[in-house]
Order: structure tokens, then C-alpha cells, then sequence
């Protein structure tokens, strides 16, 4: 192989060390206030960073209602648009919890909502705050931190139907909207925000490298390799108390 090829070379090596030793996948939301930027930490909780990026590629995040959204405590999601796309993630199962490293709930911070030992599915939630009361059920192990710089669009979410109607609030019933999807909070909860979509965003390092970078890292009087260049595919209802986020 020439020696074209180690400028290229240096240049992944570089990107690979100014990632460090986190393993971590960026994904981008567009909601009905703004985008969010969100880090999704693998070695945090890997069994729950998967099925969130497995959320993500599917696009089961596509205008999905922001149903639960309690100021100073969270905002709760991850009931699909479509019935159908619901059943099918809950015919998948549950998915067993991770092993608890303790990371704190900060502001921000992202875990799923359970009911008991492993019982995660395709429900989320968001805090607003620091929250030390969270984090010490199994299912809520963090995953995931939104970009503090984004913090203000999900403070914007609209919260005037409160929580759920069975700790006093109106917030949407999530057996209707299991069985009805948007069609229900479109009806009854017009004022809600949506997550309209979601998506993983490319690393430089997975992106290809483009024919005329190639040209341009050939030094004065080469020619481009050919021969050894390779040629190029129930989420049920959420209770809660001050110290924690379940699912029944």
C-alpha cells in the first residue's frame, strides 16, 4: 500500500483518541420546541444505551407525545404513535436491567421507567433536575444525558395537564393511548409537545471517505492506487413517588 494512505491514517487514529475511553453515540432529536442533542453513554448501562439506539434506528420516535410532563421532577415518553408499532416493541419483551455503577441523576439525565426487576421496555424519562431520589430502583440505571446547552427547549415542554390523573394531575391515561396512539392525545390533549424524530449521528470516524479527500492527501507527483484500493450496506401506567419512576 502506498504511503499516500498515512495521512488518512493519522487523521482516524486522531478522531479515535480525542474520543477517550467513554464509549458514546450522539443522536439528535427534533421536538415540537427545538432540537436536542443527546449523548447516549454505552458503558453507563449497555443493555438499556442498546435498546434506546434500537428505538432510535427503527424510528419509533416519530411523533411520539410528550404525555408526562412534571416541572421540577421529569418529563416521561415513549408510548408510540401507532398502536401497532407499540404491540409490536411489547411483543418483543421486557429487557433485563443493568448492572447499577451508581451514576447520580443530574439534570438531565435520561433512564427508563419500569415497574419491577426487569421490566424496561420503550418508556423514558427525562429529569429536570439534580435528583438523588432517583437512579436506586434496578430499571433506572442512566443511560443518557442531554446536552446542558439543550436543557432550556425540554424546560419548554408544555406541562399544564400535569401528571397523571391517578396522583392528581390530567395527563393522558396510558392504556388509551397504548390502545388509541396519537389519535387520543390529539383529541384530548391538543396542547401537548411531540418528539417528531430521532436519529443517530454519524461519527467522523464512520463516515467514507470521499474521492476527492482521497485526491487531496496524494503528495506532489502520485497517482491514485486502484489496483489496491477495495471497492465499496403494557409499557403500562408509570407510578411515582418522590424516590423513584415505575411501571406497573
Amino acid at each position: 500500500m502506498k504511503h499516500h494512505v498515512l495521512p488518512i491514517f493519522i487523521f482516524l487514529l486522531s478522531a479515535c483518541l480525542a474520543a477517550g475511553d467513554d464509549d458514546v453515540t450522539l443522536v439528535k432529536c427534533s421536538t415540537s420546541k427545538g432540537p436536542i442533542r443527546i449523548t447516549v453513554h454505552e458503558n453507563w448501562a449497555p443493555i438499556g444505551a442498546a435498546r434506546f439506539l434500537d428505538l432510535v434506528n427503527s424510528g419509533f420516535f416519530t411523533q411520539v407525545g410528550l404525555g408526562r410532563v412534571v416541572p421540577n421532577f421529569l418529563v416521561q415518553f415513549g408510548i408510540a404513535a401507532d398502536p401497532q408499532v407499540q404491540r409490536r416493541w411489547n411483543a418483543k419483551g421486557t429487557i433485563l436491567d443493568d448492572p447499577d455503577i451508581h451514576t447520580p441523576i443530574k439534570r438531565g439525565t435520561i433512564a427508563f421507567a419500569g415497574g419491577g426487576k426487569n421490566t424496561r421496555t420503550t418508556q423514558i424519562w427525562i429529569s429536570f433536575n439534580d435528583n438523588p431520589g432517583l437512579g436506586h430502583s434496578p430499571w433506572e440505571t442512566a443511560f443518557a444525558q442531554v446536552d446542558p446547552e439543550d436543557m432550556h427547549v425540554v424546560d419548554s415542554f408544555y406541562s399544564g395537564y400535569g401528571d397523571m390523573g391517578a396522583f392528581g394531575g390530567k395527563g393522558p391515561d396510558q392504556g388509551r393511548h397504548q390502545q388509541e396512539g396519537n389519535a387520543y392525545l390529539r383529541s384530548e390533549f391538543p396542547d401537548l409537545d411531540y418528539l417528531l424524530n430521532c436519529s443517530v449521528v454519524p461519527s467522523q470516524v464512520d463516515l467514507p471517505v470521499q474521492e476527492e479527500e482521497l485526491e487531496d492527501s496524494l503528495l506532489p507527483g502520485e497517482e491514485e492506487d486502484t489496483e489496491s484500493t477495495p471497492q465499496a450496506d403494557s409499557a403500562d401506567t408509570i407510578q411515582r413517588s418522590e424516590d423513584e419512576v415505575v411501571e406497573e
